[in-house]
C-alpha cells in the first residue's frame, strides 16, 4: 500500500483524522515514538465512531431503533471497547509532519468488528504505518457484559463504508512540504 498517491489513499478510506505531529512525540532516535502511532489510531477510531453516529442519524432521523449516541460514546450503556490492536511500522517519521490516519471497517461479526487504520505522511507522501483494532460491543450498565452489535450500528457502518475521503485531496495537493507545517 505504500506506493499509493494521496488521492488513491483518500479514496480507500471512509474516515480520516488529520493528526499533526508534535516535537515531543519523537523518541531518543528522533523519529515518531512507536506508542504515538497507537494514539493516532485512537484519534481515527473515535472519528470513525462519530461518523458512524452521524450516518445512523441520517438513516434513522426519528431514532426508531433506539440507538443512544450519548451512552455509546460515553461508556454508560451499550458501547465499544477495544479488544486488540496492532501496528506495523513501515517508514520512520520525524517532526515536523502531519499524518492522515484513515479508518475502514471490516469483518463485521455478531458482537465485534475490525477497524483497519492506515497512516499517510504528508511530508513523505507515503503510507508510514498500517494497523488494526478489534472493537467489541459491551453493555457498560451490566458490568461490561459482551453484547451484539446494535442493528443501527450495522446500518451505519454499511453506509459509512460506501463513502471515501477523496474530497479532501484539494486541501493538501500542490502545497510544498514546508507550507504544510506553517
Amino acid at each position: 500500500m505504500s506506493r499509493l498517491n494521496l488521492k488513491k489513499f483518500l479514496e480507500s478510506v471512509p474516515v480520516v483524522a488529520k493528526v499533526p505531529m508534535r516535537w515531543g512525540d519523537m523518541d531518543a532516535f528522533q523519529h515518531l515514538n512507536n506508542c504515538e502511532y497507537f494514539r493516532f489510531q485512537e484519534a481515527a477510531r473515535l472519528k470513525y465512531f462519530e461518523a458512524m453516529c452521524i450516518e445512523i442519524k441520517s438513516i434513522y432521523p426519528t431514532n426508531e431503533l433506539n440507538f443512544d449516541e450519548a451512552t455509546f460514546m460515553n461508556a454508560t450503556g451499550f458501547g465499544p471497547i477495544l479488544a486488540n490492536t496492532t501496528c506495523r511500522f513501515k517508514f520512520p517519521v520525524s517532526f515536523p509532519d502531519v499524518l492522515l490516519v484513515g479508518s475502514s471497517a471490516t469483518k463485521l461479526e455478531a458482537d465485534r468488528f475490525t477497524l483497519i487504520h492506515t497512516a499517510w505522511s504528508l511530508k513523505h507522501e507515503r503510507v508510514v504505518s498500517e494497523g488494526s483494532g478489534i472493537v467489541v460491543t459491551v453493555d457498560y450498565s451490566k458490568e461490561g457484559k459482551k453484547c451484539n452489535l446494535h442493528p443501527a450500528m450495522i446500518k451505519g457502518i454499511d453506509a459509512l463504508q460506501k463513502k471515501h475521503c477523496v474530497g479532501l485531496v484539494g486541501e493538501f495537493e500542490g502545497i510544498t512540504a514546508t507550507q504544510r507545517f506553517e
